[in-house]
């Protein structure tokens, strides 16, 4: 698998948060989530996408390492 090719894999991950949003618009809709509930889904969802955009932006740094490198 090549390198730029996991850098996308680790982009399309992060998009995921638009879809993730939309279900916590369903869920505040169509349920009756306390404020309690909603809270953790979003301060989990935070979390989650903290932990994935520093994967990303990891995975980037050492693409471009490796291009000054000259590995690329």
């Amino acid at each position: 698998m090549s390198k730029l090719h996991e850098l996308e894999e680790h982009i399309m991950a992060c998009w995921n948060v638009t879809e993730d949003l939309d279900a916590s618009v369903r869920m505040l809709v169509d349920t009756d989530a306390s404020n309690d509930q909603v809270a953790n889904v979003l301060m989990g969802m935070s979390e989650l996408y903290s932990f994935r955009f520093n994967e990303l932006f990891a995975k980037y740094e050492k693409l471009i390492a490796a291009k000054h490198k000259g590995e690329l």
